[in-house]
């Protein structure tokens, strides 16, 4: 299984109890949900790093908390998912 990490200096703090855990802040300050493939999961229990897992929990790709953008994280998600699809 491939792993991809994405790593920056600064990391953003876990988000308080009234933020959505599925909303990142994209490249321009914007804040847009993360649109997924069925199953899988955005993992921020670690609050430096979002970890992207597939449906049977598995983790396909980590991501600085600070760093991450929605598209960077749909990307790996939908390569993810073609490549599972492929092989299956």
């Amino acid at each position: 299984m491939l792993m991809r990490r994405r790593h920056l200096a600064h990391l953003l703090p876990k988000p308080g109890p009234d933020e959505n855990p599925m909303r990142l802040i994209g490249g321009t300050g914007a804040f847009r949900e993360v649109r997924l493939p069925s199953g899988y999961t955005l993992d921020r229990s670690d609050p430096d790093v979002l970890v992207l897992r597939c449906p049977h929990a598995t983790a396909v790709a980590r991501f600085s908390a600070r760093g991450a953008t929605a598209e960077a994280i749909e990307r790996e998600a939908r390569t993810h998912y073609r490549e599972r699809n492929r092989s299956a």
